[in-house]
């Protein structure tokens, strides 16, 4: 859609997609290195003295006297708003 409106070098929506194409080429990529070296770990003995990844965790804020509950995450699902 771009292409057709006229001259490429002075078109803003053919840059903005270029741009686009680049930005997801590289998630692309940096997804593709992370699967690459990601290694499935299988562990069926859960120890509740051990935190580890998918773990809930629950502190307590003894200043506020509050429970505040977090799941331990990798950096690609990281998301301090929801507490992971």
């Amino acid at each position: 859609e771009a292409r057709e409106q006229g001259d490429l070098s002075e078109n803003a929506e053919y840059d903005a997609a270029k741009d686009e194409q680049r930005d997801i080429e590289t998630q692309i990529a940096e997804l593709e290195e992370i699967l690459k070296n990601a290694e499935v770990i299988q562990d069926d003995n859960t120890d509740s003295d051990a935190v580890k990844m998918e773990s809930t965790v629950v502190l307590h804020d003894v200043e506020f006297d509050e429970d505040i509950e977090y799941v331990i995450v990798g950096s690609s699902e990281a998301d301090s708003l929801n507490n992971k």
